[in-house]
């Protein structure tokens, strides 16, 4: 059977396949400090986390206040001293330690050319990124938030909801800004919504919620109200698809053992 990324290949140019074979592992990413460390082609990468650090007074500026923890420069909304990663490249000796935020990772892979850092994220509470990529310099090149639920419309219905609540979508677009994640697209005719953690008017909550369906490789998924989302296969490692030269997509096997493919650029209504 010829499967996607064989079928992209014939359609739209050269497609490479970098496949991670150095990783770390963490068995509770909830239970006192977790450590995961990679060393590949020069690269070591280094990633700690204590989510038990977190006092109730960073807690209670969530809801409303969400915004506030997120910038550009910490589009994961937690300090690193909390949750972070430290990426020392030995082929740049003058580039020294780089120390960076991270969401509180479970799998942290490094492709084999030391090019990217792939990390997954099962933790839900004061976290919204599960899927993170980035460059080899520490530049983020993916954040993706996963869940098994979505929200759901025609492209009609979804440009009908930007005109009539245009100040939600611009919050919508000011989160995506300071986070890089994507909050829309479109697969096959259909536009998905996430709006899971960010702040909209009640009325359009309300919408959303009549509107809720699954997200793409749901039946992949198993995920708690607030806590845990085990949504991949954890002995089987991520994939880097290259679109001429370019990241284009990461492939992840999920729990089922069905192919997942998760978009750098995903296409928006």
């Amino acid at each position: 059977m010829t499967t996607l990324i064989g079928r992209l290949s014939t359609l739209i140019g050269i497609i490479a396949a970098i496949s991670p074979i150095h990783f770390g592992h963490a068995d509770n990413p909830y239970k006192g400090s977790n450590q995961l460390e990679v060393k590949v082609n020069g690269l070591t990468v280094t990633h700690t986390h204590n989510w038990s650090l977190l006092s109730s007074m960073q807690r209670a500026d969530d809801g409303v206040g969400i915004y506030k923890r997120f910038s550009e420069l910490n589009p994961f909304g937690i300090s690193y001293d909390i949750s972070g990663i430290e990426i020392l490249d030995y082929t740049n000796p003058g580039a020294g330690v780089v120390v960076l935020a991270s969401p509180p990772l479970r799998a942290l892979y490094v492709t084999n050319d030391g090019q990217y850092i792939i990390g997954h994220s099962t933790v839900k509470d004061y976290n919204e990124s599960q899927l993170v990529v980035w460059d080899r310099g520490g530049t983020l090149l993916m954040n993706r938030h996963i869940s098994r639920n979505s929200f759901c419309f025609t492209p009609t219905e979804y440009y009908a909801l930007l005109a009539t609540y245009p100040q939600d979508f611009e919050s919508l677009e000011f989160f995506r800004g300071l986070t890089q994640m994507t909050y829309v697209w479109e697969i096959d005719g259909v536009v998905h919504v996430d709006v899971e953690g960010r702040w909209i008017s009640t009325d359009l909550r309300e919408i959303m919620r009549s509107a809720r369906c699954a997200a793409p490789y749901a039946e992949s998924m198993q995920e708690s109200i607030s806590t845990f989302i085990y949504w991949y296969a954890e002995d089987q490692e991520p994939t880097v698809i290259e679109l001429d030269g370019t990241p284009y997509m990461v492939r992840v096997i999920g729990k089922d053992g069905r192919e997942m493919l998760y978009p750098f650029s995903p296409k928006r209504p």
